[in-house]
């Protein structure tokens, strides 16, 4: 039975297994590379906390690869052996995937919309709740609920005062000082969507740039070969990090150019503003 089971284990977990295949930018879309692909197991990457989005597992199993992309991986591991070849394809791969996942955001969806406005109603309504709170409770006149076909309108003061101290108690925003309240307000607030979505490629360039950063943080290299270096796994990734075209080469050294270190660097330095 122990064996079954661990058989069924394997079986489902074939099942559930999934594959991210690598994209080429051409003509401002992701076509696949005219080279053959070969797929590498995805690595769990040891990544900041900050930085989790660009992890592949265990939502994928493996990286399918064009040949072009692992002969440049592998001629970057002979110039660093430091550096982990998988490890190094799994945070390509999850690169691309955060990349177009941010880029295909339907700004007109309504869904997006709800996300963009949480935390600005949001503040409008504890800024409400902390002045019933807190004693100004007679200038809550009434209640308007609405919705395609009923509406409903609270006047009475008993039934008002109820629905404004349960969304107090269910926010836990029951204290006794203004200070705790402005303090769990802020811990409210941060648990909404801090990203403006007109800026979110913007955004998951600068996840990108900081999770290349972070690995290749610990190679004897200047900051400005570091730079270089991220921006050639930019372009390894397809990502488009300047205006000028890129190709992509299976020598290393190649990918290295000028364009891309200084639009790494000024991401590093300059991060776009992309908080709501």
């Amino acid at each position: 039975m122990e064996h079954f089971s661990i058989f069924i284990g394997n079986c489902f977990s074939l099942i559930l297994a999934k594959t991210f295949k690598l994209q080429e930018l051409r003509a401002n879309s992701y076509q696949d590379f005219s080279d053959d692909y070969t797929e590498v197991q995805v690595e769990h990457l040891d990544l900041h906390e900050d930085l989790t989005e660009l992890q592949l597992f265990p939502e994928f199993s493996t990286v399918a690869v064009p040949t072009i992309v692992t002969d440049m991986v592998k001629d970057f591991c002979r110039i660093y052996p430091g550096i982990k070849n998988s490890e190094l394809i799994s945070l390509i791969g999850g690169s691309q995937r955060l990349y177009l996942d941010f880029q295909n955001i339907d700004l007109n969806d309504q869904m997006v919309k709800y996300f963009e406005n949480e935390k600005k109603e949001l503040t409008k309504l504890l800024d409400l709740l902390k002045e019933f709170h807190f004693g100004q409770r007679n200038f809550i006149k009434k209640l308007h609920f609405k919705n395609e076909d009923n509406s409903l309108m609270l006047k009475n003061f008993f039934v008002v005062s109820d629905v404004y101290n349960s969304v107090i108690q269910q926010f836990d925003l029951n204290v006794s000082t203004k200070q705790d309240f402005d303090k769990r307000k802020e811990e409210l607030l941060s648990n909404t969507n801090q990203l403006k979505f007109s800026k979110a490629s913007q955004y998951a360039k600068m996840i990108i740039i900081q999770g290349f950063y972070n690995h290749f943080k610990d190679l004897e290299v200047s900051e400005n070969i570091r730079f270089s270096i991220v921006g050639a796994f930019l372009v390894c990734s397809q990502i488009p990090i300047s205006e000028h075209p890129f190709m992509l080469s299976p020598i290393f050294k190649d990918n290295l150019r000028e364009n891309t270190y200084q639009a790494v660097r000024n991401f590093i330095s300059r991060p776009p503003k992309t908080n709501l």
